[in-house]
């Protein structure tokens, strides 16, 4: 019977801990998609600027090439 509370014991320990982790995770891909967004606003920004420029809208291509 000792075994079976040590081993529920050293269950809680590694579900404790594995949903700290997972809450991280989370906490880390809430930060990731904010900065994409404001990244993609900037870039959104720049095209439209670079488009509205006489000297760039026909040269210019908006987005990088495909290899």
């Amino acid at each position: 019977m000792d075994w079976t509370i040590d081993r529920l014991a050293g269950l809680r320990s590694e579900y404790d801990a594995g949903h700290e982790q997972l809450l991280e995770l989370e906490r880390q891909g809430a930060r990731v998609r904010a900065q994409l967004l404001r990244i993609e606003g900037a870039v959104r920004v720049l095209e439209e600027q670079l488009a509205a420029a006489p000297q760039f809208a026909a040269t210019t291509p908006l987005r990088p090439e495909s290899a």
